[in-house]
């Protein structure tokens, strides 16, 4: 009986640390996954891929420079129309964020922060998990399978107008995003945006899902990254509004 009572403490210990200690762990697994250490060494990056949208095609190019400069430009091609190629550009200059659609104009449009915080997942360069830790804003929600792999869950709250919660799955032996919920309210409506991010790999030094697919309200956005070039001259007008 005495053997047995010790035993159960241990159990009951074992599992009460590991409890206390999960999510700074899980935490670190993500940031070796990444590798954080290598993120430091690079000062500008530019991604270039193609997204499909409802059966529409187009290319994508996003420019990052450290600390969190931020361009995306997305073009699509709309043959017969008289409009022909249609750009979408996102910038953010460090301080304030705009969108510029060519179909409606040149003037710039500011970004809201919840589209901003949208926007900003596109920087490779921030360890946005670990910003959120630091802030106290994570809490560990169990787990859950991920297309077959087992996941933490993890429940983000951020302080932005308009998105309610975030959840990230990370998966529990590569450490890397799988998954994330994100969940938003515009005009009183909940819309929920979920995505499934998949192929990983390493180009010179970053760490990314190849593809990503994204669904909300019906509608699904199929990512593909192709090339990643890093530490390649990045002039700060390309982040500036002319």
């Amino acid at each position: 009986m005495k053997r047995l009572t010790l035993l159960s403490l241990a159990i009951i210990f074992a599992v009460s640390t590991v409890k206390s200690q999960t999510l700074e762990e899980i935490i670190r697994q993500y940031s070796a996954a990444i590798k954080k250490d290598q993120l430091a060494n690079i000062k500008t990056a530019k991604m270039t891929g193609r997204m499909s949208v409802q059966g529409m095609d187009m290319s994508i190019t996003r420019y990052v420079k450290s600390p969190n400069k931020l361009r995306i430009s997305q073009k699509m091609n709309v043959s017969g129309l008289p409009f022909g190629e249609q750009e979408t550009i996102i910038i953010f200059d460090g301080e304030r964020g705009y969108l510029i659609n060519s179909m409606l104009g040149p003037q710039p449009v500011p970004l809201t922060d919840q589209q901003l915080q949208e926007y900003q997942k596109s920087n490779i360069l921030n360890n946005e998990l670990l910003e959120y830790y630091n802030n106290k804003q994570i809490t560990l929600e169990g787990s859950e399978d991920v297309n077959g792999s087992p996941a933490h869950k993890l429940k983000i709250t951020p302080n932005i107008e308009g998105i309610t919660s975030i959840y990230m799955f990370i998966d529990k032996n590569r450490g890397l995003i799988t998954k994330s919920i994100v969940v938003v309210e515009q005009m009183g409506t909940q819309i929920t945006m979920e995505s499934f991010m998949s192929d990983y790999t390493e180009i010179n030094g970053v760490v990314f899902p190849k593809k990503t697919v994204t669904s909300a309200m019906g509608t699904e956005i199929i990512m593909l990254i192709d090339q990643v070039e890093v530490n390649i001259p990045m002039d700060d007008d390309l982040f500036s509004v002319r």
